[in-house]
């Protein structure tokens, strides 16, 4: 949508739909479609997600050329105001700081515009919620000095430091939508099992230290973990390296866009793309990769190939052959000993 040009102009937890069980979304409420040049916004957005440009010039005509009006690059605020609030159940931007004693709308509008702050901004903690007026149900989660925004990984963190201190009042600024894509599929392979079967979260983001542990029970991982550094060949014989980790546990698929960089896990996957092509279990002491349908796969440093249906221990420093072509990529293995 963003690629062609076009803004929803009023994204919100209201207008998108989840299914529970297969996991896929979908937009809703697309009559306010924004077509520049030919169909201007109908609606500015919904409260707490609306722009800070936006509200701070609601009151302006229509016709004043200072006036802000849903665009593109509103659309980009609103999607990560959705995704901290999903991950992080707290709004970034309401927090303890009061602007006006006198007229709760008035504060409102300053908190939400042109006073805007993120409530874990790291050089203003004025903004920073005041746990004493917060109910006990919503803890810890209110309490971003115990759950800050760095628990998302080191992808999603960088994104809402730029949605929210470097963009949140420059809109050129802003992740756009494929960057939240991009973000959100790197993140979901750094996430890890809790070993406290009484975790509340029962699953961690990985934040690549040697020492990890759950952020929500505190539990530290003990043992060898694995971590796959992925790159991907220019068709050359050259190898570049993509910035993306897969984390392993028992039971971990690789799937077709693990192995390629040209397979996107987007709306558009074939069903044949959709299906898992490998996946590692922890046998007798031993990390192991389980071959199912990869038919290049290749231990480089052994000179071995590993046909489909056979296994491969991981070993630290290994470089794995996932798939030859352009695109395809190679593994390095790190282990991590905690």
């Amino acid at each position: 949508m963003h690629a062609a040009g076009l803004a929803h102009s009023d994204l919100s937890y209201k207008n998108v739909l989840v299914d529970p069980c297969t996991g896929s979304a979908c937009l809703i409420d697309i009559d306010g479609l924004v077509v520049p040049g030919k169909y201007p916004p109908d609606v500015v957005g919904t409260p707490d997600f609306i722009a800070p440009e936006v509200m701070a010039t609601l009151k302006l005509p229509l016709t004043d050329p200072n006036r802000k009006l849903p665009r593109r690059e509103t659309d980009q605020h609103a999607m990560a105001v959705l995704t901290y609030m999903y991950l992080l159940y707290r709004h970034p931007l309401r927090g303890g700081k009061v602007h006006d004693l006198n007229d709760p709308q008035r504060d409102d509008e300053l908190m939400m515009g042109e006073r805007a702050l993120f409530i874990e901004h790291p050089a203003d903690r004025s903004n920073r919620a005041n746990l004493r007026d917060i109910k006990p149900s919503f803890l810890p989660f209110a309490d971003a000095a115990k759950l800050p925004y760095t628990l998302t990984g080191p992808y999603l963190s960088r994104l809402f430091e730029r949605a929210f201190i470097e963009g949140l009042h420059a809109p050129d600024r802003r992740p756009t939508a494929d960057e939240w894509e991009q973000g959100l599929i790197r993140t979901v392979d750094l996430v890890q099992p809790c070993s406290n079967s009484n975790c509340d979260q029962k699953w961690f983001v990985f934040d690549n230290t040697t020492r990890p542990a759950c952020p929500f029970c505190g539990t530290a991982f003990h043992g060898t973990l694995p971590v796959l550094n992925l790159y991907s060949s220019d068709g050359k014989g050259n190898f570049r390296a993509d910035g993306h980790r897969l984390m392993v546990y028992t039971n971990q698929y690789l799937y077709p866009w693990h192995t390629s960089r040209r397979v996107v896990p987007n709306e558009r996957l074939t069903a044949e793309q959709r299906k898992p092509v490998a996946y590692f279990v922890f046998h007798q002491g031993k990390w192991l990769l389980i071959n199912q349908t990869l038919t290049n796969l290749k231990d480089i440093g052994a000179r071995k190939s590993i046909p489909p249906g056979s296994s491969l221990e991981l070993v630290d420093g290994q470089q794995i052959l996932l798939s030859p072509e352009e695109g395809g990529r190679l593994v390095h293995v790190q282990m991590v000993r905690a």
